[in-house]
């Protein structure tokens, strides 16, 4: 929780560089988004689990990708020539569908989770779904008016440069000056190294579903071990009291005269089941009845798994013990005086969770949720597009359930976690592109859909999101990296995963999608419901008879 509440502000700050005042809104919507998703874990009383802590992270990425689409889009109307206050007023109406979209999508993946994803998901469809719901309440409520705010504030009228606009490149509609300039990466070729990304992306899917097949189900690799496992048995020490003699030569000294029996006759030094570096010490201070008392705690770890029930025996020539183990260090502890204020407990393994998750029973919920979502963005924007959409979405899915296969990392099936993470990041990156091109078809004014206008719209839509998906990528970047960093092992390999995976998918989504859609759009247009077009009125049909002039028309009026 500590290493997410850091990463949403020092994202903010990365934010800063590119929207300047309008990051610290987007920061503001997304730490409430937040908090809405922990109050999610209380209001279903679901377990905080890796899980949770994941979908967590994921509406604040969503979040964050709802503010970035509405801040680029009151950057494309101000490159237009519109004022801070009408560019906030178009933004706010253009951004809204794609900001339903996208939340949508983490919504329609929590509640599969929920019914395939097993019990260990439980959680994360209950943050997912309430806090989806927060982070399209609060982008199309709280954000809005935040900015409504900003950019009707009359010091600002004006003042592009403070919210990441360069005030150079906005055109002056009052001398008539045109759009020149759509972003950073509009005339730019993204989709050039295709054929080789094309052949490497194949390549990559087939291994992929080949390691998921061999390594995983016939060799029951541990990428899918599920269920609860013994690993090894710890021995927990525990004083609270400064004058206590327990200290870490003394649980040397208990090592040293232990022995535990392997057969009825047979003994072993207990020496030889201690780990190395096994014996770990951390203390703390509480405060009880106004008296600060200190703790003091050891950890010695086994190598293998011995219960607490086998036979030991004590000797160090002053006490003798044999009974079982538990016993046999209750008394030592007793008879060492320390009794009063130290304790001794054998755990039986570090136990993994009971709910610990199935790996194929999440991919089940990943590609089905995909997979529904889908069919919402089909109906959203053309069943090419969606239908494209929905074939980058299983890709992903599918290369990041693999990719620790592949490499036969041994993980546990927790990695699983990372893939429906992947589905929603992989459909995000396909609605910027697909939002952004119904735009240009909707400002096209030569109603013309051929197959070749849609390619060059397509092309130009392209190059436009390139930059917001770019900004969401290095958010998602970096939320990993710190999660991977500051994590245990199962949350670092999950979120390297949910890195490396999103990469995959921003690339496959920017070169390839436009090629696909294009394949499809080919093959079933005329599958398409085309919308009924008003017929042009012909010149001089009906000329003005009425003694009144003529309205005059003047550019830049409205703004």
């Amino acid at each position: 929780l500590f290493v997410s509440l850091i990463s949403i502000l020092l994202v903010s700050l990365i934010l800063i560089m590119y929207f300047k005042l309008g990051a610290l809104a987007i920061a503001s919507s997304s730490m409430v988004a937040f908090y809405a998703g922990i109050a999610s874990l209380v209001l279903f009383s679901s377990e905080f689990n890796l899980a949770g802590l994941v979908a967590l992270v994921l509406v604040s990425i969503i979040s964050i990708a709802s503010g970035i689409i509405y801040l680029s889009k009151i950057k494309d109307e101000a490159y237009k020539g519109r004022s801070l206050k009408k560019a906030n007023a178009e933004a706010a109406k253009k951004s809204m569908l794609p900001i339903v979209d996208i939340n949508v999508i983490l919504m329609i993946t929590g509640i599969f989770c929920y019914l395939f994803g097993g019990p260990l998901l439980r959680s994360f469809a209950a943050v997912a779904v309430i806090g989806g719901l927060a982070s399209l309440i609060l982008n199309l409520t709280f954000l809005r008016g935040l900015m409504w705010l900003a950019t009707n504030t009359t010091n600002l009228q004006g003042k592009y440069d403070l919210f990441g606009i360069e005030a150079d490149k906005v055109p002056n509609l009052m001398e008539e000056e045109k759009q020149s300039y759509y972003g950073p990466y509009a005339e730019k070729d993204i989709t050039r190294n295709k054929k080789v990304i094309g052949i490497a992306s194949i390549i990559l899917l087939v291994a992929s579903v080949a390691g998921i097949i061999t390594f995983g189900i016939i060799g029951q690799g541990q990428v899918y071990n599920s269920g609860s496992k013994v690993v090894a048995t710890e021995i927990y020490f525990e004083t609270h009291d400064d004058r206590s003699s327990l200290n870490l030569n003394e649980i040397q000294s208990i090592v040293d005269n232990l022995k535990v029996y392997k057969n009825d006759t047979d003994t072993v030094d207990f020496s030889k089941y201690v780990a190395e570096n096994g014996t770990n010490y951390y203390t703390t201070t509480f405060t009880e009845e106004g008296v600060s008392v200190k703790y003091h705690y050891y950890t010695l770890s086994l190598n293998t798994n011995l219960s607490k029930d086998v036979q030991a025996v004590y000797d160090d020539g002053t006490i003798q013990y044999e009974d079982k183990l538990s016993a046999v260090l209750e008394n030592v502890v007793g008879d060492k005086n320390f009794d009063d204020v130290a304790t001794v407990d054998v755990k039986e393994g570090k136990i993994t969770s009971q709910s610990q998750p199935k790996f194929l029973g999440i991919m089940i919920a990943s590609i089905v949720s995909c997979a529904v979502s889908g069919v919402y963005l089909l109906l959203r924007y053309r069943l090419s597009r969606g239908l494209s959409a929905t074939i980058f979405g299983l890709v992903s899915i599918a290369i990041s359930g693999g990719i620790f296969a592949l490499l036969r990392i041994p993980v546990s099936s927790y990695v699983a976690v990372a893939m429906p993470v992947i589905a929603v990041i992989s459909l995000v990156f396909a609605t910027i592109l697909m939002n952004k091109e119904r735009e240009l078809v909707l400002d096209d004014k030569t109603r013309n859909d051929s197959i070749e206008n849609r390619k060059l719209l397509l092309a130009k839509a392209n190059g436009i999101s390139y930059y917001p998906s770019l900004i969401l990528l290095i958010v998602i970047a970096y939320f990993a990296i710190a999660f991977a960093a500051f994590g245990g092992s199962y949350s670092m390999h999950v979120f390297i995963l949910i890195a490396i995976s999103s990469l995959i998918a921003f690339y496959l989504v920017a070169v390839l999608f436009p090629s696909v859609a294009n394949f499809f759009f080919g093959k079933l247009k005329g599958v398409n419901i085309q919308r009924p077009r008003k017929k042009a009125k012909k010149a001089g049909n009906k000329p003005n008879k009425s003694a009144e002039p003529e309205e005059a028309v003047f550019i830049g009026i409205n703004d």
